[in-house]
C-alpha cells in the first residue's frame, strides 16, 4: 500500500514540482538581482553625497579665501587712510605756519619798511 501511494504521489506530482521549483528559482534570482540593484544604488547615493560634500567644502574654502582677501584689503585701505590723514595734518600745520609767518611780517612795521625800500630802490 505504501509503495502504491508513493508511486501514485510521485506520478501525480512529477509534472507539478519542476515548474514550482523553477518558479522558486526565478523568485530567488529576482530577489538576488534586486539586492544587487540596491547595492549599486547605495554606491550611487554615496557618490552623490560625496560629490555634494566636496562641492560644499570647496565653496566654503573659496568663501574663506575671499574673506581673507577682503580682510587684507580692509587693512590696506585703513593704512592708506591713516597716511592720507597724516599728510593732511602735515599740510594743515605747514599752512598754519606759513599763515603765522605772513601775519608776523604784516605786523612788523620795520620789516615792511625794509621791503618797501627794496622794492622802490632805484635801478642803476
Amino acid at each position: 500500500m505504501d509503495n502504491c501511494m508513493y508511486t501514485t504521489f510521485k506520478k501525480s506530482h512529477a509534472t507539478n514540482i519542476p515548474p514550482f521549483l523553477d518558479l522558486i528559482g526565478s523568485v530567488s534570482s529576482s530577489l538576488s538581482s534586486m539586492g544587487d540593484v540596491m547595492t549599486e544604488m547605495d554606491g550611487v547615493l554615496d557618490g552623490v553625497q560625496t560629490m555634494f560634500a566636496d562641492g560644499f567644502k570647496k565653496i566654503l574654502s573659496q568663501i574663506g579665501n575671499t574673506a581673507s582677501v577682503v580682510q587684507y584689503l580692509i587693512v590696506k585701505i585703513e593704512i592708506i587712510l591713516q597716511r592720507l590723514a597724516a599728510t593732511l595734518i602735515v599740510i594743515m600745520y605747514t599752512l598754519s605756519a606759513s599763515l603765522q609767518g605772513i601775519l608776523a611780517i604784516k605786523r612788523d612795521k620795520e620789516l615792511l619798511n625794509a621791503i618797501d625800500t627794496i622794492i622802490n630802490f632805484p635801478a642803476f
